[in-house]
């Protein structure tokens, strides 16, 4: 079952849920992608699922992994300074409470 919750932007968790974003981005004509995850979500190959979908379509997309558990303010800021120079229009985030 895949679940979609509408916040600020849109979430999308369960079985498969990655599927949906090529409709995302489709459907809001996005030209870039800012893709946040973390090192061990990298490691263990689950943020790669969606890489791989990025680069199959030819998805342009700059990868941001050095979140940390419970990021500090420098953190958070290193992340927002590399999404502005990525003139990217959407950001996919791939991870848990600390990588959203």
């Amino acid at each position: 079952m895949v679940n979609r919750i509408i916040l600020n932007g849109t979430s999308y968790f369960g079985y498969n849920s990655r599927e949906k974003l090529l409709d995302e981005i489709s459907a809001g004509k996005y030209k870039k992608v800012f893709f946040v995850t973390d090192q061990a979500l990298l490691k263990a190959g689950v943020a790669d699922k969606v890489l791989d979908l990025l680069k199959h379509q030819q998805i342009p997309f700059e990868l941001y992994a050095d979140i940390k558990p419970n990021p500090n303010v420098k953190n958070v800021q290193e992340g927002l300074e590399l999404l502005r120079r990525s003139n990217a229009d959407l950001i996919v985030a791939v991870g848990g409470g600390s990588v959203i």
